[in-house]
């Protein structure tokens, strides 16, 4: 069998392109396998002898358990100390918020991930924040769980939340630096109602203690 004089090996850029190629595929799959992993969304604290398989999320007291007393609270945000129970948070969140849904129409012939209602808790000194998405796959439905726990800290004259530890799905984002802005961003933390930027923007103190988000306005 002849051979074309012509033929020649790989050069290096081939071949380090390809392992690069390789490499950064790789990482991809890998993230997404990640994100997808299921999360069990569980209501109440498991019992200390309950088997662990898995990522596990306890959400927050629901907001049906803090009556009216948010909006009382909330009112009272224009100076001194206001304190927040998680169950208040989320009666905030409901009232705030509407999990996003997708028209009749569009069920079965889309691919989209729809943000679901910010749930709060408590966790020592941090605040958790979780959203229980819904991946819409072409008439398929499956829940993506977004959730990290952190604490406040100033920002030049502001407040900012940052997060200690954060999932989506099985993925640490914290352990990936640059994927937890681009994440946060999909899911809206860019776009927070009003009182919330205030207080951000206007707080003298942002805290977690006594089981309970502490907010001290000027």
């Amino acid at each position: 069998m002849a051979y074309s004089a012509d033929r020649r090996a790989p050069g290096l850029f081939s071949v380090l392109f390809g392992a690069v190629l390789s490499l950064v595929l790789g990482a991809l799959l890998a993230l997404v396998h990640l994100a997808s992993l299921p999360v069990e969304v569980l209501k109440t604290e498991p019992k200390e002898d309950a088997p662990v398989e898995g990522r596990k999320i306890v959400l927050g007291a629901p907001g049906s358990t803090a009556g009216v007393a948010w909006e009382r609270k909330r009112e009272t945000l224009e100076g001194g100390v206001v304190t927040f129970t998680e169950a208040e948070l989320n009666a905030w969140s409901a009232a705030t918020f509407a999990a996003a849904k997708l028209e009749e129409g569009q069920k079965g012939s889309t691919v989209v991930i729809l943000a679901g209602e910010p749930n709060f808790r408590v966790v020592g000194s941090h605040l958790q924040i979780a959203l229980v998405n819904t991946l819409h796959f072409f008439g398929s439905e499956a829940p993506v769980v977004l959730h990290g726990r952190g604490e406040f800290a100033k920002e030049g004259s502001g407040w900012k939340f940052v997060p200690v530890e954060a999932y989506l799905g099985g993925l640490p984002l914290h352990r990936v630096p640059a994927l937890l802005p681009l994440v946060a961003a999909r899911f809206g933390a860019n776009q927070r109602p009003a009182e919330v930027e205030k207080v951000l923007a206007q707080a003298t103190e942002i805290a977690v203690r006594d089981g309970a988000l502490s907010i001290t306005m000027p």
